[in-house]
């Protein structure tokens, strides 16, 4: 016979509580089958797709905004660009002599940075461009926009779609729910960077005098790069478990989220102060 989908994995287990995993009763069918030739289905009509797709995605959703439970490593959508509150998910005492092994999902925390700066930037130039062309506009000297400012509005705009809507997420969510975020925000410390190149270029050189005498954009950016990959190298172990010292592995951890200790000080005196209401998984 066809296997059901929906029966498979809703109808057919046990209802369970969410919280506790208590079970609490045999599960109850209802006429949502979204397969045809099931014994469990007979003789009821399979759902068509559009309908199939919308009833499980309105499980989905029924089942988030029934979690309720708090998470030791979630965090709130406020403190994802800063890299804050790295996700831990295994531990070892015994993996080589008195060494231990951590696993983390964590922030590199320069990337996080260069990330967090460049949207910064992009916006700050951004409005500064709007300003500049409202007050063009007023002279008659207004021109296009160029595509760096296109794809800036657009580059934003992407970072806080996939960001902002969090914010009305009630459920625990973790760091890692910013990372199409990040991805985008890298593209705007890029494309910041490529903004100020064009409203200041730099006078040109013939090709050797370049690379005899680098510039000091080309000095930045590798200098970015090179702390970059030793932030990364520095954290290697708490990323992939590998063996080490205990004091050490603290050490490294507590560095993972340097902003850690700010954050919370807002979060414990100036967030209840402004709002009241905001609950510790929002903000």
């Amino acid at each position: 016979s066809v296997t059901c989908p929906r029966l498979d994995s809703h109808r057919l287990a046990p209802r369970r509580d969410p919280d506790t995993g208590a079970v609490l009763g045999p599960a109850t069918p209802q006429a949502d089958c979204i397969a045809a030739g099931c014994a469990a289905c007979r003789g009821q009509f399979p759902l068509s797709l559009p309908a199939a797709i919308s009833s499980l995605n309105a499980r989905m959703l029924s089942a988030n905004a029934g979690i309720k439970k708090q998470h030791t490593f979630s965090s709130g959508w406020a403190h994802w660009p800063f890299g804050s509150q790295p996700v831990f998910y295994w531990s070892s005492t015994k993996c080589y002599a008195d060494h231990y092994c951590r696993i983390y999902m964590a922030a590199n925390p320069i990337v996080w940075g260069v990330g967090l700066t460049g949207l910064a930037a992009l916006l700050l130039l951004l409005l500064g461009r709007l300003c500049s062309c409202g007050a063009r506009r007023r002279l008659g000297t207004a021109r296009g926009a160029p595509a760096a400012v296109r794809h800036g509005w657009l580059l934003l705009c992407g970072h806080a779609l996939g960001w902002l809507p969090f914010a009305a997420v009630k459920r625990v969510a973790f760091l890692y729910h910013y990372i199409p975020s990040l991805h985008l925000s890298l593209l705007a410390a890029g494309l910041a960077l490529d903004h100020l190149l064009l409203a200041h270029p730099a006078p040109r050189r013939a090709p050797a005098a370049a690379l005899a005498t680098p510039s000091q954009l080309d000095l930045a950016v590798a200098l970015t790069i090179a702390l970059a990959a030793a932030s990364f190298l520095f954290f290697l172990p708490l990323y992939l478990g590998w063996p080490i010292e205990p004091a050490d592995s603290r050490w490294r951890a507590k560095l993972l989220d340097p902003c850690r200790p700010v954050l919370e000080w807002v979060d414990s005196h100036v967030v209840p102060a402004l709002f009241p209401n905001v609950s510790a998984v929002e903000q």
